[in-house]
């Protein structure tokens, strides 16, 4: 029993007083998250390596000879692939995917959740906060070794991140005992996930049939047909997946994704309206829009490099970024000496008027942060300086949900392998 004093599962004799809102949302998030973890390593994957043809074309030059030229100039290629790999890495970076994802987060509270609640089984408990645990551990290695650049580290740990996905993946879809609709709810993020997951890898794989099929038998178990503005959206998605596909295949997979990235919205929203734990900030890269405090935020309202550094922060929630380190991620070739002036006149500033006036109705009670407009100074205790050591945005990861734009990989971005 003494590995069960590593987590808080709650009292499994006297549950806690049934909130039926909130264990909808813990089991659909229990169902959907471990596929949205597997799409993360890919996108760091894709972005490492751009294009493994011409990575195998450019191993291939070394069996041609000065008699027998290779048709393409070794350099400009590794200059060209070079180019598309950092092109790529600033795409990850603006879409806020080269951050720790945060559905481990949001999986951990999902636990908490559901065990509180009393309609988890305790062995598969025990297997989840393993698996999560085993993941973060790794995903936190991978993106040491993608910020480092550190290929040969970073290929080795992403060959190692399929074992404790799988063991994550199973134990979850059969986790819940006891309670039908928590199941049903754990079934529908189940095969919500696995579509975004085929939609929104950086190469689109084909939605099985019998998913859209098995998807719309539990969606009506759970919802009389329209009864709620969920239904509608799923409906759409259904609609839009069974088309027949004809010539433009890949045409069809975005918009497949932009539907279901719309239905697995309108599901959480419904949630979470109804389990009183409605986001804080929500930034979605669809409508390129933050919503801090209920107030719709374009991201236009930013200057340029306000929007850097405020999505930088943004992925990492109530975690200190150093200030060479929120340079370095921005792109900004400035002196860490004019961190301070560009958080204030180009990031405090936009969110000010939206904190001041709305914060504290949210649930906000700390007036530090928000005096500061929820991006406060951190300094090394043992400095004497006015100069922070870094910032950190003052909410909560729970509190923050992010919408990612499904990027699947254009298939024009081709790199020309002949001159």
């Amino acid at each position: 029993m003494g590995i069960l004093g590593v987590w808080h599962f709650g009292d499994f004799d006297a549950p806690q007083e049934c909130r039926p809102e909130r264990i909808a949302l813990a089991a659909y998030n229990l169902g959907c998250h471990p596929f949205l973890l597997r799409v993360w390593p890919e996108y760091i994957s894709w972005a490492s390596w751009p294009n493994a043809a011409v990575e195998s074309a450019t191993e291939d030059l070394d069996f041609y000879t000065e008699d027998d030229p290779p048709p393409v100039d070794r350099e400009k290629l590794r200059c060209q692939v070079q180019q598309l790999r950092y092109h790529r890495q600033e795409e990850l970076r603006n879409a806020g995917r080269d951050a720790l994802p945060a559905e481990l987060a949001d999986l951990q509270d999902a636990l908490r959740e559901l065990a509180s609640a009393g309609v988890m089984d305790v062995v598969r408990l025990v297997e989840l906060h393993e698996a999560v645990d085993r993941l973060r551990t790794l995903f936190q290695a991978v993106l040491r070794a993608y910020r480092a650049a550190d290929d040969g580290e970073l290929r080795w740990l992403l060959m190692r991140e399929e074992h404790p996905w799988h063991d994550l993946v199973e134990s979850a879809r059969a986790a819940i005992q006891g309670n039908v609709d928590a199941q049903r709810w754990c079934e529908l993020g189940f095969l919500v996930g696995r579509c975004l997951a085929c939609t929104s890898f950086p190469d689109p794989r084909d939605i099985m049939p019998a998913d859209l099929q098995q998807m719309e038998k539990v969606a009506t178990a759970l919802a009389p047909k329209d009864s709620t503005p969920w239904q509608g959206k799923l409906a759409a998605f259904l609609k839009a997946a069974k088309v027949p596909v004809h010539d433009d295949w890949l045409n069809h997979q975005r918009r497949s994704a932009t539907a279901l990235v719309a239905a697995d919205i309108a599901i959480r929203e419904t949630l979470d309206t109804a389990a009183g734990l409605g986001p804080w900030l929500i930034i979605d890269h669809v409508k390129g829009e933050f919503t801090l405090f209920g107030q719709v935020l374009p991201f236009t309202a930013f200057p340029l490099r306000g929007l850097k550094l405020f999505l930088v922060l943004a992925s990492r929630p109530s975690e200190k970024v150093d200030a060479l380190e929120l340079l370095t991620e921005t792109d900004l070739k400035v002196d860490a000496s004019y961190l301070a002036s560009y958080i204030t006149r180009d990031v405090r500033a936009v969110l000010k008027p939206i904190v001041a006036m709305y914060a504290t109705a949210s649930g906000v009670d700390d007036p530090e942060a928000i005096k500061y407009s929820m991006v406060l100074s951190e300094r090394k205790r043992y400095m004497v300086t006015s100069d922070p050591g870094g910032y950190r945005l003052a909410i909560p990861p729970r509190l923050v949900r992010r919408i990612q734009t499904p990027l699947p990989a254009d298939q024009q971005e081709q790199l020309p392998l002949d001159n």
